[in-house]
């Protein structure tokens, strides 16, 4: 008889490995109040539709409202993505995610004329820059007259604003389906100890010294995925045709332009970094065959690309992870050491806790007015 490691629920976890959430919103409640404040203003940005040309203090009040707009939703998406991140199964965030893509929608149609009427007004707009209140909205000038000619019309553009929340559903759909719905069948070990597959915990499958885990677990993976080929790839279809519209909307030659160009990158940056990995690839041919040798085997698998080389795997608790990177940062000043310390062991800017329902991967929040939460799985 097999025995079998098991992963917590999330509400059973040490509060110490998760991130203080509490700091952003206290709870759900206090975030719906945020929301109802938030729509409540969008008729006060609507307001100024056919008035920024008026001169550089009007646009200053426009966009001082505008900003502190982008910092409200950004702390409400943060907090939803923060708690749809760890456990994919809370119906909670799942509902206010939704609330939140419509709104997204409202915001985007609500401020759609704006866009528009700055970049009318044109080169005056580097005078108006000048000016005190619109300093600090410098680089956003350059950059707003710089993609003027794949801004629409007022129209077309609150149009395109409340088609968001439709084109946003596609990747819900995905992530859905592959954090909450898929299904993976146990990893067993070679000496047939099973072990959950999850999207928190294939990584450091794969990355065992165990070459049996490594395979069961990367081919229930696999089979997961698998079952779900058709469905994944009617959704990407949609994805494609979604994208292809709004480069055809916006005037890009392509999809690819479309992407590089509003962060003022050249097509050519993409291809000549194809170029550079491809004219290299002799090397990664030797990186592998090496890999191959040392692990042994007569062949590279696709689970193997991940194991350790050493014969013995280093325990690292998250604490020491944490005193190593101090000492690691030492260099750059007491301000780098003492912040992270700070985030890391007493604010709880870092969710690292293993448990049923966290989705794969890792991410840092961008919100300008709160913690830079760090969403990992520490193994």
């Amino acid at each position: 008889m097999s025995q079998k490691t098991a992963l917590p629920k999330r509400t059973d976890v040490p509060k110490e490995s998760t991130w203080n959430a509490e700091a952003l919103f206290k709870n759900w409640d206090t975030w719906q109040v945020e929301v109802d404040i938030a729509r409540s203003a969008l008729p006060k940005l609507s307001a100024y539709c056919g008035k920024l040309s008026e001169g550089a203090e009007t646009l200053a009040d426009w966009l001082d409202l505008y900003q502190a707009e982008v910092g409200r939703f950004a702390r409400l998406q943060v907090y939803v993505g923060m708690s749809t991140a760890v456990d994919t199964n809370n119906s909670e965030a799942k509902a206010a995610r939704g609330q939140l893509s419509a709104y997204l929608g409202e915001f985007s149609a609500a401020a759609a004329f704006a866009h528009p009427e700055i970049q009318a007004i044109g080169e005056e707009l580097y005078e108006w820059a000048e000016t005190p209140r619109l300093t600090p909205y410098r680089h956003y000038v350059d950059n707003l007259l710089r993609k003027g000619p794949h801004t629409r019309s007022a129209e077309v553009e609150g149009v395109l604003g409340m088609l968001e929340d439709t084109f946003n559903n596609i990747s819900s759909t995905t992530r859905e389906l592959t954090n909450t719905d898929l299904e993976f069948a146990d990893a067993v070990d070679s000496r047939g100890v099973s072990y959950p597959v999850m999207q928190a915990t294939i990584n450091a499958c794969l990355e065992s010294k165990d070459r049996d885990l490594r395979r069961t677990a990367w081919e229930s993976y696999g089979d997961a995925y698998l079952s779900m080929q058709n469905t994944l790839a009617s959704n990407y279809l949609t994805h494609v045709k979604a994208s292809v519209f709004q480069a055809r909307v916006r005037g890009y030659s392509s999809v690819l332009e479309s992407r590089l160009k509003p962060f003022n990158l050249p097509v050519e940056v993409f291809y000549n970094l194809l170029e550079s990995f491809q004219a290299n690839l002799p090397v990664w041919h030797d990186y592998w065959e090496t890999k191959r040798a040392l692990l042994g085997v007569d062949a590279l698998r696709p689970y193997d690309v991940w194991a350790p080389i050493a014969d013995t795997q280093p325990t690292v608790d998250y604490r020491q992870a944490v005193e190593w990177i101090s000492d690691s940062l030492k260099p750059l000043g007491e301000a780098y050491v003492s912040t992270i310390r700070r985030g890391c062991l007493e604010e709880r800017w870092v969710d690292y806790a293993q448990n049923v329902g966290k989705r794969q991967g890792a991410f840092s929040t961008r919100s300008f007015d709160c913690f830079p939460y760090i969403f990992m799985t520490f193994n």
